[in-house]
């Protein structure tokens, strides 16, 4: 029976700067379409490590693509069955970064994640390393351990046009730390789970901080980060607004936040995992 019908054509437009959540979900589609897809990309293409990670998972399950300047090309196939080691998630991994980069000493071991990684969120070891945290690989993932710090002295602009995913985690690290950086490549923030750049700016102004768009796409930090503060973060329904947010604990001891089960969405286990480090729970 068929469970697909209406498609009369195999051409579609869309806008490429919104999300890549869309192109992923029509990409795994397209080869079971009548004449499989193919995808004209509108405007400038946003977390494309995304986008290449579906295609690349595609082609393990015999899949072929051609994707050429902006347009991609899925004809119409079968997958094939075959074996798959999932690996680990490396924007999961960001949390715990951040939680190295606030601590004085830390060192922790995360499991399965790998050197030659897929995920585009997987930059996170070069971008916590002026935070001092330091990135060894084994054969089964990475020890993570805090080392000195080196953050720039002049302005730097980090695009998080392909990692919008960790934008949330490193904005709070860089309040916190009162790095000098800038952002840009947050356009995607507004249509996640909530407006994340409204939530960071409401939240971050709790500790005294104003994160504002300083000329267009390009955001900044100011204010002195308020260490004795112990307000109530809300989680807009937004799993990762609570898990960037958690880690402040380690800044003043103590952290409340609403709505904790919102992060069973992407980390169901992240409450008793950093319980498992010291973290206490009430």
């Amino acid at each position: 029976n068929e469970r697909l019908s209406g498609f009369t054509n195999n051409k579609i437009e869309i806008d490429a700067n919104i999300s890549s959540q869309f192109i992923s979900a029509l990409l795994l589609i397209a080869p079971v379409l009548p004449d499989g897809l193919e995808i004209e990309l509108l405007g400038n293409v946003s977390s494309e490590p995304y986008i290449k990670m579906t295609l690349e998972i595609m082609r393990h399950f015999g899949i072929s693509s051609k994707w050429n300047k902006n347009i991609i090309k899925v004809k119409k196939q079968k997958y094939l069955s075959t074996e798959y080691s999932v690996e680990a998630d490396w924007s999961a991994a960001a949390y715990w970064y951040s939680m190295v980069a606030l601590s004085d000493n830390a060192a922790i071991f995360l499991k399965g994640l790998k050197s030659q990684s897929l995920q585009g969120d997987s930059i996170i070891k070069e971008l916590f390393l002026p935070f001092g945290v330091v990135t060894e690989f084994s054969n089964t993932g990475v020890f993570i351990t805090k080392e000195y710090e080196e953050l720039p002295s002049t302005p730097q602009i980090l695009d998080f046009s392909a990692n919008p995913d960790i934008a949330q985690t490193i904005i709070v690290v860089c309040a916190a730390k009162k790095a000098n950086y800038k952002f840009t490549g947050l356009e995607s923030l507004r249509i996640k789970e909530t407006d994340r750049i409204q939530a960071l700016q409401n939240e971050l102004k709790k500790y005294n901080i104003d994160f504002f768009e300083e000329t267009k796409g390009i955001y900044k930090i100011e204010g002195t980060f308020n260490a004795s503060a112990v307000p109530l973060i809300e989680s807009y329904n937004d799993h990762r607004m609570l898990m960037s947010f958690a880690p402040l604990a380690l800044c003043n001891n103590k952290i409340m936040l609403s709505n904790p089960t919102c992060v069973k969405k992407s980390y169901p286990d992240f409450w008793n995992d950093i319980k498992m480090c010291g973290f206490k729970i009430l």
